[in-house]
């Protein structure tokens, strides 16, 4: 005959009754003391070993997040780097394109009142390596974004707004190199009078005016540029260091509204 499980632990608990009824009273004192002992020490014994897996996890979790916070500050250091760098090679470009006009505009007020001057220093080779050093540090500011985008992928559009304004400089570059060619000081390359000042002579005040409008829209291009550099400098600041300091640095207030600071969706603020 078939038993069901219901029929068999019935007689599980049948069989332990009897035989507990049996035990004398010490006996059974005994029993309980003991089995109040194992159960206690086993609920101990559990205790312990969740306290220490919840120790050990809270420390991988700490170191975790430790090493985490290591990273993020290698990042930054790398990034600061970066835009140094371009700030320098930014600087040292639009300082020759700011000046150059006022300077030629002062050798004029001599000129024209028969009086000696002293020849502008800037030459085409000069402005040449500065912009292309300029160039080289725009790209390497762009790598940098491509290897940290992990960070956060919305990062993308300060890759996509700096190779925008890359874009820009070189098409007002252009019309400014062409211009300023013929108007900066030459000296002959090479030769046995390698360096002599070849004659120059300073340009009429309608040249300079034209000069200094074609100026301003490569100086417009180069700041925008800038501005981007340093909206992306404030949005890793804000990401990479703001949980160490407990802070955040608000965008950029331009004075100009020419050049607005982006966000890291990419939207203007």
């Amino acid at each position: 005959m078939q038993i069901s499980q219901g029929q068999f632990w019935d007689g599980i608990w049948s069989t332990l009754l009897q035989a507990w009824q049996g035990f004398q009273p010490p006996v059974q004192a005994a029993l309980i003391g003991a089995t109040t002992t194992v159960v206690a020490a086993t609920i101990a014994a559990s205790m312990v070993v969740w306290q220490i897996s919840r120790q050990l996890q809270n420390a991988i979790t700490q170191a975790r997040h430790s090493e985490i916070l290591k990273l993020q500050l290698q990042i930054y250091e790398e990034i600061v780097a970066a835009c140094r760098k371009m700030d320098r090679s930014e600087v040292n470009l639009r300082t020759d394109i700011e000046v150059f006009p006022s300077i030629l505009r002062v050798c004029l007020s001599y000129a024209v009142r028969g009086k000696s001057y002293s020849t502008p220093e800037q030459r085409i080779p000069s402005l040449m390596e500065k912009k292309l050093k300029f160039e080289i540090a725009t790209s390497q500011m762009i790598d940098v974004i491509e290897r940290w985008q992990i960070i956060d992928s919305r990062i993308e559009v300060f890759r996509l707004a700096l190779n925008s304004a890359l874009h820009d400089v070189r098409n007002a570059y252009r019309p400014y190199f062409d211009f300023v060619l013929p108007l900066m000081p030459t000296e002959i390359p090479d030769g046995p009078q390698q360096g002599t000042l070849l004659p120059w002579t300073v340009p009429n005040e309608s040249v300079i005016q034209e000069l200094e409008t074609i100026s301003n829209a490569l100086l417009g291009a180069v700041k925008k540029h800038g501005s981007y550099v340093s909206d992306f400098q404030i949005e890793m600041q804000n990401r990479l260091l703001g949980e160490l300091v407990d802070n955040k640095i608000p965008p950029r207030k331009p004075i100009d509204p020419n050049f607005l600071p982006y966000d890291l969706i990419g939207m203007r603020t």
